[in-house]
């Protein structure tokens, strides 16, 4: 399962049609995850959550922050943001090792 927006992303960093046509075909594999209106109402908690400690956070990222929440599932990512909001919220990242 992805959520549509990560696909997005992922897909819109790659110029090369040739490659964009082989990680579209490899995310054919999972399903979308479905935007609930309640993961839009936790983002927006999350996100007050946030700037009352002084973090800004981008409305994608902390949208996908609430439905990693209501999922219980872990984010993965090299975005250093991510680690600021999880030092106020419930989040589970996997950050990959820089030397893997």
């Amino acid at each position: 399962m992805v959520v549509g927006l990560v696909r997005q992303e992922l897909l819109s960093g790659v110029g090369d049609p040739r490659r964009f046509a082989q990680l579209r075909d490899r995310f054919a594999a999972f399903s979308d995850e479905s935007l609930h209106t309640a993961d839009h109402v936790r983002a927006a908690e999350m996100s007050n959550m946030c700037r009352s400690q002084g973090i800004q956070s981008a409305a994608i990222d902390i949208l996908l922050c609430a439905v990693a929440e209501r999922l219980s599932a872990s984010i993965f990512t090299v975005d250093s943001a991510f680690e600021a909001y999880s030092r106020h919220l419930p989040l589970e990242l996997f950050v990959p090792r820089a030397d893997a």
